[in-house]
């Protein structure tokens, strides 16, 4: 993996965050999923799939509604980890839940958060994978864009995909896995490579659980992750999320 200097001006983010204390799963190596594909520009081969995927996938409303809705840059949540935070607020404020619910509902989110990012950023930082932009740019089009701005740090693992596995796991504990309609960016403008601004809605899922799928997910969309970050990240949030609610006691 290696900067684009001239066009994507970025510095790598917090190459040390991955050495961070951690508050429950207390080895960031317990929940590691396998190795990225190995690099390849051979038709066919799977890391030359996943960029295919991300370089061909449609830019259609369907997509941008996903891609913007869990962009979650600076500015606006700061972090896939802040979503979260608001999304909890939400659905305890709807549940009209007591002081000590409150307290144990952003304690686990807090927890999760904080072990994800470690665990990811030890990751990204372990293989230096590049991003889809720089191979898109090399294998198919010098000019293309991603549709949400490419974070400054390395592909592998995809944080929002951790945060989308471990947020549903351990606010089910607290919440249940209730539908619900998420409100952290109503009305919010949104100005992305593509243009804008964009002002954006609330969007509704049947569960948490399909929410974290769905933010997982929509890192391709964006066009800033391969497939195999995202499931790995997925994979990795809720096998972190598993391990802080049996660590902990419950009433």
């Amino acid at each position: 993996w290696y900067w684009d200097g001239t066009t994507l001006n970025q510095k790598p983010t917090e190459p040390m965050w991955g050495t961070l204390r951690t508050f429950i799963v207390d080895n960031t190596q317990v929940c590691e999923s396998s190795p990225p594909y190995a690099y390849s520009t051979t038709p066919g081969s799977n890391f030359y799939k996943d960029a295919k995927e991300v370089f061909d996938m449609p830019r259609d409303n369907a997509n941008k509604s996903i891609a913007y809705h869990w962009d979650d840059t600076p500015g606006r949540t700061c972090s896939a980890a802040c979503h979260w935070i608001s999304i909890t607020e939400q659905l305890l404020k709807t549940k009209g839940a007591r002081l000590d619910e409150c307290a144990k509902a952003y304690c686990l989110v807090g927890f999760a958060a904080s072990d994800v990012y470690a665990h990811c950023w030890y990751m990204k930082y372990k293989y230096n994978l590049l991003r889809p932009v720089t191979y898109i740019r090399e294998q198919f089009d010098r000019q293309w864009k991603s549709l949400i701005y490419t974070p400054a740090s390395p592909d592998y693992i995809s944080a929002s995909a951790a945060m989308g596995g471990a947020a549903p796991v351990v606010l089910a504990r607290v919440t249940g896995n209730p539908s619900f309609t998420d409100r952290t960016h109503l009305g919010s403008a949104l100005y992305t490579p593509d243009g804008g601004p964009y002002v954006l809605p609330e969007r509704s899922f049947a569960s948490l659980t399909l929410a974290g799928e769905e933010q997982a997910m929509s890192r391709i969309a964006g066009g800033v992750h391969f497939r195999k970050a995202c499931e790995a990240g997925l994979q990795s949030g809720r096998c972190i999320g598993e391990r802080i609610v049996n660590a902990l006691t419950f009433e």
